[in-house]
């Protein structure tokens, strides 16, 4: 696979050659349309024709959720744009363009909250080197000067991106489903299927719907969680980011629920393609911790994804590296752990050496300081 430094010697030899139409071409409006470059094509989410090639191709990828224009408009802020960059063969590059504070006209890129990537077409070879020397050159030209995604954790569903720009994060934790429940318990910690006994003789109940009635449940317990757990605003949502979640992935998602005495106790909403399911966001009532609900919910999911042919579900890891949240996940799935990685692409690596003079290297980009801080550990599916 080629790596960055051959991407940038490549792109530097089509600017030079072409250096003087870029100083003294003029700047577009940030609201222009971006132009067609190196064989690219990007697809704007707010342009109706754009988003309708963009929810085609989605489709073509097995309606990977992230892969969905939504994930990026919801966390969009401000003058945030909501792209795609895709190619003739179908691959899907979804990104947020963000204006970086302080510049004029430099931009940078991040991927969807959850797991992003090129996106392939089913069918379609997994190594396309081409594209990401095409994107290099489609950055440089319009000034964007780094490049930021959390890794899909299944290689097959994305390109293979150049290897110098990978970074091992942490990691995440995947369930297959297997066989049956009992093969799944099996497979998991012993403590698992304990709790899944005791779930059951307090009278716990789980139920997994496609149907959004009674998200007002997945609410209350959902912002119970983030006020316990004292979550950054990052990570509580509104209505209306819900309404669109609902609106836009309808077919995509499911609400799992365990329910104690009657009462809504744990909650989970799942997004899902055709191949693969993810644990997005959820909680349970603190008060409900020792009928241990949420093993039984996930267990539950699991058997819903059995019968629709899904083949794995995404637990995720945690906030921070081997914390008690990441451990809990583990205990699920022991051998489904998988590395996380983020792709972190410097497209011009004199404006990013400028831009970070000073700043802490552990986040990226270091320039956006705790944002990108933020950016590298949360946001997990």
């Amino acid at each position: 696979m080629q790596d960055m430094t051959d991407v940038r010697a490549r792109v530097l030899t089509e600017v030079d050659a072409d250096a003087g139409a870029r100083i003294e071409a003029p700047r577009l409006p940030w609201r222009s349309p971006i132009a067609t470059t190196t064989g690219l094509r990007s697809l704007d989410a707010a342009n109706p024709s754009d988003r309708a090639v963009w929810l085609r191709r989605w489709r073509a990828t097995g309606r990977e959720p992230f892969a969905h224009p939504v994930l990026g408009e919801v966390f969009a802020a401000g003058d945030d744009r909501v792209v795609a960059i895709t190619s003739d063969a179908g691959v899907l590059l979804p990104l947020r363009l963000r204006p970086i504070p302080g510049t004029r006209g430099l931009l940078d890129a991040t991927g969807p909250y959850g797991f992003g990537g090129a996106y392939r077409p089913q069918g379609s070879p997994s190594r396309q080197p081409e594209f990401w020397t095409a994107f290099a050159a489609w950055a440089q030209r319009h000034r964007v000067v780094t490049a930021f995604a959390r890794m899909h954790p299944f290689g097959d569903e994305v390109l293979a991106p150049p290897s110098a720009a990978l970074v091992d994060r942490s990691v995440t934790v995947v369930r297959s489903v297997l066989d049956d429940d009992d093969a799944v318990l099996a497979d998991a910690d012993r403590k698992v299927g304990k709790n899944v006994r005791r779930a059951i003789a307090d009278g716990v109940q789980v139920h997994v719907t496609t149907s959004t009635d009674g998200f007002e449940d997945f609410a209350r317990i959902y912002a119970a969680t983030m006020d316990r757990r004292a979550a950054s605003a990052a990570y509580r949502f509104d209505e209306a980011f819900f309404e669109r979640i609902h609106l836009e992935l309808a077919g995509s998602l499911a609400y799992a629920y365990a329910t104690l005495d009657g009462v809504v106790v744990s909650a989970e909403l799942v997004l899902h393609s055709d191949r693969h399911a993810y644990s997005f966001l959820g909680g349970t009532d603190a008060a409900a911790y020792a009928s241990r609900p949420n093993e039984l919910l996930k267990l539950a999911v699991v058997r819903w994804c059995r019968e629709r042919g899904i083949a794995d579900y995404v637990l995720g890891g945690g906030a921070t590296s081997g914390d008690g949240i990441e451990r809990y996940k583990r205990a699920f799935a022991p051998r489904g752990v998988q590395p996380f990685r983020t792709l972190e692409l410097v497209l011009d690596a004199d404006e990013e050496a400028r831009l970070s003079h000073g700043c802490e290297r552990g986040s990226f980009p270091a320039y956006r300081g705790a944002t990108g801080a933020a950016a590298t550990t949360g946001g997990r599916a």
